[in-house]
């Protein structure tokens, strides 16, 4: 007598082990109430540490788990938004200001915190105390500001700035409005354009990878507001010279 057959799998069932699904590319653009692209804004997926920024369009492109994602939206001078993606994959977002003073809020990696509740190494310069400092590069205007910060000139030259450390001997990683930019391009800004500088040291900076070593420098530039243009004029010079000038000996000096 013959082995029995083998049962045949019902209608609708299939033999395969279900894969597991793959992110979903969800793509967008964040803008305010005016239609006006906001680059820099910070965009979390909620509930973990994943997250990106928008370019200078506004424009935006993250992976998600799954369509029940939530994704967090915020920017300084902005009220936050949390929207969920619910099978949209492109996105249009507006945010909408708000009056916030800076002085009450500390800005960390993608996205801003009340300063009672930091619990990290987060240093902070606002602008008031910028202004105040003579300094020829923007660099200089942070030394002897915030703890553990320390500076270095490497030459002599008039006008020359200084080169920040914060951790070990390399330089630090600088994000402008959001935007992961070089040592060159901050001392490029001008200290009336800064509403505030703050500086992660420890864990806090963990969020932007192996760029972060040697610590992050977030500054945030000021924006305009409403109300008659308001001009101010800052003047002061300087003089840079030698701590002593050096005197060589002549040809017979040195067969002396």
């Amino acid at each position: 007598m013959g082995a029995p057959n083998s049962p045949a799998c019902p209608t609708g069932a299939s033999s395969l082990a279900a894969a597991p699904l793959a992110d979903i590319t969800v793509q967008g653009t964040v803008t305010d109430t005016k239609g006006e692209s906001l680059p820099g804004v910070n965009v979390l997926l909620k509930g973990s540490g994943r997250g990106t920024v928008t370019d200078a369009q506004g424009r935006f492109s993250l992976k998600v788990p799954d369509q029940s994602a939530v994704l967090v939206f915020s920017f300084v001078g902005f009220t936050s938004q949390e929207l969920a993606v619910s099978g949209t994959e492109r996105l249009s977002i507006k945010l909408e200001a708000q009056d916030k003073s800076l002085d009450e809020v500390v800005v960390v990696g993608y996205g801003t915190q009340s300063r009672a509740t930091v619990t990290g190494a987060v240093g902070k310069v606002t602008a008031e105390e910028l202004v105040r400092t003579p300094a020829v590069a923007t660099t200089s205007a942070l030394v002897g500001r915030i703890p553990g910060l320390t500076a270095r000139q490497g030459d002599a030259r008039p006008g020359a700035g200084t080169s920040i450390q914060i951790r070990n001997m390399g330089a630090p990683l600088y994000v402008i409005d959001g935007i992961q930019s070089e040592e060159g391009q901050f001392n490029n800004l001008g200290i009336n354009d800064i509403e505030s500088v703050s500086v992660l040291k420890d864990a806090s900076a963990a969020i932007y990878g192996m760029r972060a070593s040697n610590g992050v420098i977030l500054v945030t530039t000021k924006r305009g507001k409403l109300g008659k243009p308001v001009i101010n004029l800052n003047g002061y010079y300087g003089v840079q010279n030698f701590t002593q000038y050096p005197h060589p000996a002549n040809a017979y000096q040195h067969q002396r």
